[in-house]
């Protein structure tokens, strides 16, 4: 569980800075009269200062309580957040505007709708503003080397004993014995046609491969990447597995899930549980068991 809100610190922060910034505008635009309270003006000030960290930490636990208990809806956290400080700058810069018959009603509605489409809609996809992600997370596995390379690469083992349970099907590339064109289940019958190359194989202790999508030309960068492979075995016992992923021109909304949810971070979390035969509270086990009820 605290794994989980740790993998999702970007989004609570970000979230609980936007909804206190918000709060805090308000309160000094209307309840805060400086010189009001007797003595020094830094006591003021300082009570300002933990007013808004109190806000910042109530915020913060709710937005972590959401992300708990429906983490189907996370996203909200910080729309809804984005959403509460644009109106209230709105409502604090241009107070006349929403003061206008029948159009000052509709403002805030069309804020909330503009930010839906901005950040997480199809809106910008078309201006094509690209993103690079680039990711490394590490975790520490009982299991030894060669267990794990059977496990995390690709084509190192029957597909049945492959950590990623969204791989539904492997076949290699009868020109080219480095690749392998590979099929991902994606719930609801569809499915992630994907190219697979290894570029680098050092078993049991390095691996590197590209993946590109079997898509339009014009859309293959997309769905680009590579993606790495460190294992290090310990003196103590297990080995230390490290994962890099690099994808190329991501669309922007992508990019923004992907950082909000620290998307490796959170892979090499439901690795560590399965391995450790824990309760599995990430994204990404969440996400495969959902798409695992319906295969």
């Amino acid at each position: 569980m605290l794994r989980l809100i740790y993998r999702q610190r970007r989004r609570l922060i970000f979230t609980s800075f936007f909804t206190t910034l918000a709060l805090m505008m308000i309160t000094i635009r209307w309840f805060w009269l400086p010189g009001a309270v007797e003595g020094p003006h830094w006591i003021e000030l300082i009570a300002l200062f933990l007013t808004a960290l109190i806000v910042f930490v109530c915020t913060f636990a709710v937005a972590a309580l959401v992300v708990l208990l429906v983490p189907g809806w996370r996203t909200m956290c910080e729309l809804l957040a984005l959403i509460f400080f644009a109106n209230t700058s709105l409502s604090l810069l241009f107070p006349s505007i929403l003061e206008l018959p029948y159009v000052g009603a509709f403002i805030p509605i069309g804020v909330c709708f503009g930010i839906l489409a901005l950040v997480y809609g199809e809106v910008l996809d078309r201006f094509r503003i690209w993103v690079d992600h680039r990711t490394r997370r590490s975790f520490i596995s009982p299991k030894s080397a060669g267990d794990l390379w059977l496990e995390l690469v690709p084509g190192a083992a029957p597909l049945e004993t492959h950590w990623d349970s969204l791989l539904c099907a492997l076949e290699p590339d009868p020109d080219d014995s480095d690749s392998y064109e590979a099929r991902y289940a994606l719930g609801a019958s569809v499915f992630e046609h994907q190219t697979m190359t290894i570029l680098e194989k050092d078993a049991p202790h390095h691996a590197k491969y590209h993946h590109v999508g079997d898509v339009n030309p014009k859309n293959r960068s997309l769905v680009e990447g590579t993606f790495e492979i460190w294992i290090t075995p310990l003196d103590k016992g297990g080995c230390k597995v490290t994962l890099e992923a690099n994808r190329t021109l991501l669309l922007l909304r992508i990019a923004l899930l992907m950082w909000f949810d620290d998307s490796i971070g959170d892979q090499t979390d439901h690795l560590r549980a399965r391995h450790l035969d824990r309760r599995d509270w990430s994204i990404s086990g969440r996400w495969r068991r959902k798409v695992g009820q319906f295969s």
